[in-house]
């Protein structure tokens, strides 16, 4: 499988995914129900103050925010369990409305500004989510009758999904909700994006337990996934670069630091770069290094991609000798070497127009190339003057006229 390909699909599961799927096996194989009841509501506050203490120290109220919509979600089922003389109507509406503005929340959560938690914008958000409550009960109570018929609708035999209560109204509406987010995760590629997909599927999980005990538990899940997905992406703007997604270099000094037996590293410097930058400027010189950094990325021979900084980029192989790796390095830089992009121009918007009108003449094209100085570990080296020393090669590359492989 493609390693760029690997890593998507080992993000879209990780942690997250993970974390549904041990809560799932410890209710059904382990909990036992007095179990369950005496740790939800001791696990539900402790997920619930831990986030909205990280979503402020962070300023993510996107966070906060979420968590509140899971914590009216619960105690709303908390209460259709528990309130005597609720008639079947009422309780079916209130449910209906709930599972239904659950995805609404996120979505639009999702895709908003972090614009703070006790700013204008931010209390007045923490309102709108604040009177959805209201608007429930008003419509549940006085208005069910007008409702009910949108709930009872079915596009499908009611038999086809027996194992859940939700209306099929309101899984058509999660199912978009899930779509937009995988959508979005295979653009953004972020830990926010796939948390929220996560949380989603489990708070439907939770919708759909006839067991009170499990809901509470399902809940604080989708809350904990969310929670875990801030700490990734805290975790990714420490040790990730921002615009080639590849590891930095706090990243790649760790990374050294567990290697214990030999390993070859590679020292990557994209030729003229500045030359380049200065004359088709700084968007198409992020182009350039985003396009190296993908085929660094997918580099053979089990090499690990770094961006050093600036142009220069590092590539660690463990376990390599410097005859196992300077093969795939020639590949690498015959890859980037024949890889060709198009600059956007000038006069192209940014945004695709209504009307596409064609443009006269060829669009231009350009290539780069980039030397690579190759150094290997020995005599207990340490990580730094192996560094150096592909850096001399790097050097020595440069002077022999660039676009090669110098050891």
């Amino acid at each position: 499988m493609n390693p760029q390909k690997a890593k998507a699909l080992y993000s879209l599961i990780l942690p997250q995914g993970l974390v549904l799927g041990a809560i799932i096996f410890y209710l059904h194989f382990f909990a036992t129900p007095k179990t369950v009841l005496l740790v939800a509501p001791i696990y539900s506050s402790v997920v619930l103050v831990a986030g909205v203490l990280l979503g402020w120290r962070f300023n993510r109220s996107r966070l906060v925010f979420s968590l509140l919509v899971l914590a009216l979600s619960e105690r709303g089922l908390f209460c259709l369990f528990h309130i005597q003389g609720i008639n079947d109507v009422v309780k079916h509406t209130a449910f209906g409305s709930m599972a239904l503005l659950l995805p609404v929340n996120f979505v639009l959560l999702s895709i908003m500004r972090e614009r703070g938690i006790f700013t204008f914008t931010g209390l007045w958000r923490a309102s709108v989510i604040l009177l959805q409550v209201s608007l429930v009960v008003l419509i549940a109570y006085y208005h069910p009758e007008k409702v009910i018929v949108f709930f009872n609708y079915n596009l499908l035999s009611p038999r086809v999904l027996q194992c859940t209560p939700i209306p099929q109204s309101a899984l058509i509406v999660i199912g978009l909700g899930l779509i937009f987010f995988l959508i979005r995760f295979r653009y953004k590629q972020k830990p926010m994006e796939i948390g929220f997909f996560w949380a989603l599927f489990t708070a439907v999980i939770a919708l759909s337990q006839n067991k009170e005990r499990f809901v509470t538990v399902y809940f604080a899940t989708a809350g904990l996934i969310l929670v875990i997905s801030l700490i990734e992406t805290a975790h990714a703007m420490a040790y990730q670069d921002e615009l080639t997604s590849l590891p930095g270099r706090r990243a790649l000094k760790e990374y050294l630091l567990k290697l214990v037996s030999e390993y070859t590293i590679a020292m990557l410097d994209i030729d003229h770069f500045k030359k380049f930058n200065d004359t088709y400027g700084h968007n198409v010189g992020d182009q350039v290094l985003r396009m190296v950094a993908s085929k660094l990325a997918a580099v053979s021979g089990g090499g690990k991609a770094f961006r050093y900084g600036g142009e220069e980029f590092t590539l660690v192989f463990s376990k390599k000798s410097l005859g196992e790796t300077t093969p795939h390095l020639e590949d690498l830089r015959e890859t980037v070497a024949s890889s060709r992009f198009t600059i956007r121009g000038s006069k192209r918007p940014q945004k695709k127009p209504k009307t596409i009108i064609p443009v006269s003449g060829e669009r231009k094209k350009l290539s780069v190339t980039v030397s690579i100085g190759v150094a290997v570990q020995k005599n207990n080296q340490k990580s730094a003057q192996v560094i150096k020393a592909a850096d001399k090669a790097l050097y020595r590359a440069k002077k022999s006229g660039r676009n090669q492989v110098s050891t």
